[in-house]
């Protein structure tokens, strides 16, 4: 991203004031209050729910799944540098496949399609493009696996059609490429696609359990397998749906995205590895099922569902939010040249939340979250500014508080007379050299706090 650039909001406050706020990447070890969901820019190149991904070489592979008309697909797409390339189709379209990542190599096991579950290994490699295949010892499909140094665990599954599911359990040695069966688990059970490896034990979560009368029936159990006791046990329950969910491990904590019962779910569950213990966190924006969840540039992405949209889970800092009321306008800007914003290319994330124009003018329309981007013609050029939009948005920003009349001081630094302060509307409140605020009459405004070419910004609400 060209640096010497910045997106900026000319945001509308009391009497027609203008403060600049720059958006800023924050990573993925926010505390979980700070974390929200929104629409990312990056968008998958089909609708398409039940595809296995891996990262492969700091790649993001999506291998086969199930388009909207139900059509089983061989299709191979890669993310690299910010782009999709298609790869060498499957040599047999699956969905509900699971993949794995070893030295080169991409391994899809099992999945199923028309005609039922498979019991083939296929695998891709990278360097040369080219799909070999093998046999697995039994035809599955929503089947668990992870990497684990240059082995390959499986565990669980659904097999004999769409209505047994098995306790399975085995390694597979990328060197030799045999499968060795391992201790069963203690619960039988099909639907997660990753296996989450933490300090020398695998941990399996939920699943479907199948019959006859109704294949779709979510369990709560959960179990992890130990290697050095080489023995299975059962772990604290899950409180919500884990089938068909997007499981993901960051650090010790282990995400249970979405799933179903016989309808799509929006439940998002986060697993302690260290306490097991569990914690409901923010629902997704729609329920939805058969999606995977992958970091990119350390944020938590969810692909593969019934459309191109890509959800992402992101830290968010209440200061690098413009906050909208619905029908209120804000202007954004490239430059202090307001005309040379029709260079650039504006988009919203969810226009249903907020809208932007060819001026770089936003409007909300509903409440939600979204984010809004500016891109040069030449594409060297890409910033986006978050938004949130709450009805009666005035009541919901987070301000220091003061009567008129009333002082308080603020501090920026080590040395407030180091600091350059100011007010935005100085008919509703004045700051000092000192960072002392003093409010004058009812309103909200902005204070500017800078140092050393750093601006900070805080709200100042005063009441007559």
């Amino acid at each position: 991203m060209n640096k010497l650039k910045k997106l900026a909001t000319y945001m509308c406050i009391a009497a027609m004031t203008f403060v600049v706020i720059t958006a800023t990447s924050v990573p993925v070890s926010a505390t979980e209050s700070e974390w929200e969901w929104t629409v990312s820019d990056i968008t998958i190149p089909e609708a398409l729910r039940l595809g296995a991904t891996v990262m492969a070489e700091n790649d993001l592979y999506l291998i086969g799944g199930l388009n909207d008309n139900g059509i089983t697909l061989n299709s191979v797409y890669v993310y690299q540098e910010g782009i999709w390339n298609t790869k060498s189709p499957l040599p047999n379209a699956v969905h509900s496949a699971s993949a794995a990542y070893y030295d080169g190599k991409i391994y899809v096991f099992g999945g199923t399609a028309t005609g039922g579950p498979r019991n083939t290994l296929q695998i891709y490699n990278i360097t040369n493009d080219i799909w070999t295949s093998t046999t697995m010892p039994y035809s599955t499909f929503n089947i668990s696996s992870t990497a684990v140094g240059d082995k390959i665990y499986l565990a669980g599954g659904r097999i004999g059609g769409s209505t047994t599911v098995t306790n399975y359990f085995y390694e597979f040695d990328t060197d030799s490429g045999a499968f060795k069966k391992m201790p069963d688990m203690l619960v039988a059970a099909g639907g997660p696609v990753d296996l989450i490896y933490y300090d020398n034990e695998l941990y399996f979560f939920g699943g479907f359990v199948g019959n006859t009368s109704n294949v779709n029936i979510p369990i709560a159990a959960c179990q992890k397998y130990n290697f050095v006791s080489n023995e299975w046990e059962l772990i604290q329950s899950s409180p919500g749906i884990i089938a068909q969910s997007a499981i993901i491990q960051i650090g010790s904590d282990v995400y249970i995205i979405g799933g179903r019962i016989d309808n799509a779910v929006d439940e998002v569950y986060k697993y302690s590895l260290l306490t097991n213990t569990w914690t409901q966190v923010t629902p997704l924006p729609h329920p939805l099922y058969g999606a995977s969840a992958i970091v990119i540039d350390n944020e938590l992405h969810l692909l593969g569902f019934t459309s191109t949209s890509v959800y992402v889970y992101v830290p968010s800092t209440p200061a690098l939010h413009v906050l909208l009321d619905i029908n209120e306008q804000v202007q954004l800007s490239m430059s202090h040249n307001l005309p040379d914003n029709l260079s650039y290319i504006w988009t919203s994330t969810d226009s249903s939340v907020a809208e932007v124009d060819l001026n770089g003018v936003v409007t909300g329309i509903n409440e939600g979250r979204c984010r809004i981007y500016a891109e040069s013609s030449d594409g060297l050029f890409k910033d986006y500014i978050p938004v949130i939009v709450i009805e009666n948005a005035d009541d919901q920003r987070l301000a220091l508080h003061l009567n008129s009349g009333e002082e308080k001081r603020l501090w920026f630094g080590d040395d407030p007379l180091a600091v350059l302060w100011s007010s935005m509307d100085t008919s509703i409140a004045v700051v000092d050299a000192n960072g002392k605020v003093s409010g004058l009459n009812h309103g909200l405004c902005i204070v500017k706090a800078e140092l050393d070419g750093v601006e900070q910004y805080i709200y100042v609400r005063v009441n007559s």
